[in-house]
């Protein structure tokens, strides 16, 4: 992220007072990762946490301030050095950032109690392997905290825009959420939260960032205006997740625990939240959290 990058050209003082906002200048990252913070259990106090796909840490060092002790990778080395540099000016020196792919990760099994896969997986080589290699170091009982994009958006107000207002849109991979439940379930998982992500507002304005020519985060220009919308249309999109369950939204998130090693399926309880396990409270209305946390800020 552009605005993150110049972080390391400021005085460590500044760095520790803008590092928590630095990435409301990516709204797709910056949603995502209220989910994620939603749905983590409380207290962090020695929780071994692992981002994959973390980009510059920004997600990760709320957390190591709260007592986690994280890990981040990535496969930009250029993230990773700017992680490394946020990390030493934050004083987090137990933070341990690399460089490697979501397919291969440099660590034993069962290293880690909480693994946060925040878009990462729509970029990984296979997405199977990639859910392989998060089961790997996830302990048993840990918790895999995904977000991804969903399959099923619906249309949105863009469409509606001049053709010669719009770029060429990227294939990406995108998930469905009984797609994605199969396959973690097929992996020892039991899945205790799914919902859309990025509803409404956010949905239309991912959209409008993904599509419109003068949104191009691959010119300069676009990459200014990106930055510029993003903090503005930050608290829209999160109330409107909080005020949209049940709508179609750009993306997905999906919280689940890991129960064995032998890949047999779960079994329910039958109300709708899996096993009665110690996450299932704090995941019972993520929405409602996040949008509280979004007007405490």
């Amino acid at each position: 992220m552009y605005a993150v990058s110049l972080l390391r050209l400021l005085p460590s003082v500044w760095v520790r007072a803008l590092v928590s906002s630095a990435r409301l200048f990516d709204l797709r990252r910056a949603v995502q990762l209220a989910h994620v913070e939603a749905g983590l259990p409380q207290p962090l106090v020695g929780q071994r946490v692992l981002e994959a796909g973390s980009d510059a840490g920004l997600s990760l060092f709320p957390l190591a301030l709260r007592g986690a002790v994280v890990t981040g990778v990535d496969r930009d080395p250029g993230d990773i050095a700017v992680a490394r540099h946020l990390a030493r000016a934050l004083r987090v020196l137990d933070a341990q950032f690399q460089v490697a792919t979501l397919n291969s990760l440099p660590f034993r099994g069962r290293s880690f109690d909480i693994v946060i896969a925040a878009e990462a997986l729509d970029r990984a080589d296979d997405d199977v392997g990639a859910l392989k290699e998060l089961a790997r170091v996830l302990r048993v009982g840990g918790l895999l905290a995904l977000t991804v994009d969903a399959a099923d958006r619906g249309q949105t107000l863009v469409n509606l825009l001049p053709h010669r207002w719009l770029r060429p849109v990227r294939p990406c991979r995108r998930f469905s959420a009984t797609d994605l439940r199969q396959k973690l379930e097929l992996l020892g998982f039991e899945v205790v939260d799914t919902a859309p992500c990025l509803t409404g507002v956010g949905a239309i304005a991912l959209d409008a960032f993904a599509r419109v020519r003068a949104l191009d985060p691959a010119t300069p220009r676009g990459r200014v205006l990106y930055s510029l919308l993003s903090p503005l249309l930050y608290m829209p999109a999160v109330l409107s997740d909080a005020l949209g369950q049940g709508r179609r939204g750009y993306g997905l998130r999906v919280f689940a625990v890991r129960r064995s090693d032998t890949g047999a399926p779960p079994h329910a309880n039958g109300n709708g939240h899996g096993l009665s396990l110690k996450y299932t409270t704090a995941l019972e209305q993520p929405t409602q959290a996040i949008a509280g946390r979004a007007l405490a800020r």
